[in-house]
């Protein structure tokens, strides 16, 4: 059995005066439906009783101060009904309204189910969740049969099988002065992009720079009219052949 379940409730402030005997929402009931006169009601023992019951209970703080506000209600309830009243208009007793009436019992229902709930929280406060166990699922398992010759078939059949790559035929130096060579024998004069016989970024560098290498050499003459225009090149023999042609015709004249 468990000691927490069996530990009694919280004891309740019980009020228990000369006039009256009962709880603090029930004395207040009293008086408002007029049960009980508040001129018969002694606060100061009433208030005496608290300071007891609360000094009994200093422990359970939660338990003794919550019948603090309802007990601070019913003083200032007495109060209220001892101030004088105004003077009546009519000669008809005086009758408690309906609404307020009505208004006062929903409180009092309101301050049961306020209580039905926290003994309700208190109690699931103590109710721990059981873990229930997993359930176990059998698996079935394949049977392997570890032979030798079934293992060099599946090892022959998931072989990586032969493959062949294409290799990318990439320009060279050599290859670019060759190309500017044989363009130039059948050429005359000529731009290096249709000598080179592409526009592409690669086939540009390697062809300037083998147009560098034959500038170094003596065997090519180059000319550009313009910033960034065309780069045209000349074999130097041409050129050398029209400089004596152009010499001989001189001397003739």
């Amino acid at each position: 059995m468990n000691p927490e379940a069996a530990a009694p409730a919280p004891q309740r402030f019980h009020v228990v005066t000369p006039v009256f005997e009962g709880s603090v929402g029930e004395l207040a009931h009293a008086l408002r439906t007029g049960k009980l006169a508040p001129e018969a009601l002694d606060v100061l023992a009433l208030v005496e009783s608290y300071l007891a019951f609360y000094s009994e209970l200093r422990r359970d703080l939660e338990v003794a101060t919550e019948t603090l506000p309802a007990l601070a209600r019913i003083v200032e309830l007495k109060l209220r009904l001892l101030l004088p009243r105004p003077p009546q208009t009519s000669d008809a007793g005086e009758t408690v309204p309906s609404d307020v009436l009505e208004t006062v019992l929903a409180l009092e229902a309101f301050e049961e189910a306020v209580d039905f709930l926290r003994s309700r929280r208190e109690a699931q406060a103590r109710v721990l969740p059981a873990r229930a166990p997993s359930p176990t699922y059998p698996r079935r398992t394949r049977p392997l049969a570890p032979k030798l010759s079934r293992l060099a078939e599946f090892a022959t059949r998931h072989r990586a099988v032969a493959y062949f790559e294409l290799a990318i035929e990439r320009l060279t130096l050599p290859v670019a002065m060759a190309r500017l060579r044989d363009g130039l024998r059948r050429l005359r004069r000529a731009p290096l992009v249709a000598l080179m016989g592409a526009r592409d970024w690669p086939t540009v560098v390697v062809g300037f720079s083998a147009l560098l290498e034959l500038v170094k050499e003596g065997e090519v003459r180059a000319e550009q009219g313009e910033r960034y225009g065309e780069i045209w090149l000349e074999a130097a023999s041409e050129a050398t052949e029209d400089t004596r042609e152009l010499a001989l015709r001189t001397e003739v004249c």
